[in-house]
Order: C-alpha cells, then sequence, then structure tokens
C-alpha cells in the first residue's frame, strides 16, 4: 500500500494579510495555497515549488 504524497504548501499565511495602500486598507484572512499533484495545474505548480515526483518520494 502507497502512501499519499505529503501536500505541496505554495502560500502559507496563518495570521492573515492587511495591507494599507494608500489609506484604502485591505484585510485578508488566514490564506493557505495547496497544490494537488493529481491536477495538471496543481502539478505543474508542485514541481516547480516542492520538487517533482522524485522529491515527493524522498519525503513519504
Amino acid at each position: 500500500m502507497t502512501t499519499p504524497a505529503p501536500d505541496c504548501v505554495v502560500l502559507d499565511i496563518p495570521q492573515g494579510l492587511r495591507l494599507n495602500l494608500l489609506g484604502l486598507v485591505v484585510e485578508i484572512g488566514p490564506v493557505r495555497i495547496l497544490a494537488d499533484r493529481a491536477g495538471l495545474l496543481g502539478n505543474l505548480v508542485a514541481s516547480l515549488t516542492c520538487g517533482g515526483v522524485a522529491a515527493a518520494a524522498r519525503e513519504t
């Protein structure tokens, strides 16, 4: 039985983000973007940010 590949976290901002853009305040809550290796775009992003399939195999 194979274990699933660990999540590839592309961006993680757990505390949220607050930007003051010349008086326009933008608040964003917690942000977490994951790349799903099963999808075409997710696989591409995961290979660029977390390494390819070989890197995922080494982590397990």
